[in-house]
C-alpha cells in the first residue's frame, strides 16, 4: 500500500489525488476497477477505471517515475484498451493552456494519449476548478453516456460541469 500511496501523490495534483485506500474500497463494492501494474515481481503502476454501461473511463493512469520513458506507460493503454474493447474508451486530461505552470507536461500527455490512440471529442469538463478535455478512442463519441458515467462517480469533490 505504501507504493501505491506514494505514486499516487507523486504522480496527481492535490485536487486530483483519491488516496489508494479509497480507490481499493470503491473497487471492492464494485464502483470502479482497479489494476495493478507489474513486471515480472516490480511494481510498475496502476489503473483505475470506472464501468458504466458501455463506456470505460480511465480515471486514473500512473507509471513509477523511475520507469517511465521504458514504454510501460503504451503498455498500460494497451492493457486497457485490450480489457475494455468491447467498451467505448474514454478518458480526460488537464487542458492544454499556455499560461499553466506545468504547459509542457500537458502537452507530452496529450500526445502520448494521441499517439496510443485516443481522438479529441471537442468536449470539455471542469471539476476543483480545472479545465479537462475529454479524449475517446472511438470516432462516434458518446456524450450523453459520458455525462451519465459522469454523474454516477460518486467520489466527494468530483463534481464535473460541462464547458
Amino acid at each position: 500500500m505504501d507504493k501505491l500511496d506514494k505514486l499516487a501523490l507523486e504522480a496527481f495534483p492535490p485536487n486530483e489525488y483519491l488516496a489508494p485506500k479509497k480507490i481499493i474500497e470503491l473497487s471492492n463494492k464494485g464502483e470502479l476497477d482497479f489494476l495493478a501494474l507489474y513486471d515480472g515481481a516490480t511494481f510498475i503502476g496502476f489503473l483505475v477505471v470506472k464501468v458504466y454501461k458501455q463506456m470505460a473511463y480511465l480515471v486514473f493512469l500512473a507509471i513509477d517515475p523511475l520507469l517511465r520513458s521504458l514504454g510501460y506507460g503504451s503498455k498500460a493503454i494497451k492493457i486497457f484498451k485490450e480489457k475494455y474493447k468491447n467498451y467505448e474508451c474514454v478518458l480526460d486530461l488537464e487542458k492544454i493552456d499556455k499560461n499553466s505552470l506545468n504547459f509542457e507536461q500537458r502537452k507530452r500527455r496529450k500526445a502520448f494519449y494521441c499517439r496510443n490512440g485516443f481522438k479529441e471529442t471537442n468536449q470539455f469538463i471542469r471539476y476543483n476548478n480545472e479545465d479537462y478535455e475529454v479524449l475517446s478512442l472511438s470516432d462516434k463519441f458518446d456524450l450523453n453516456l459520458f455525462k451519465k458515467m459522469l454523474f454516477a462517480i460518486n467520489v466527494n469533490n468530483f463534481h464535473p460541469e460541462f464547458l
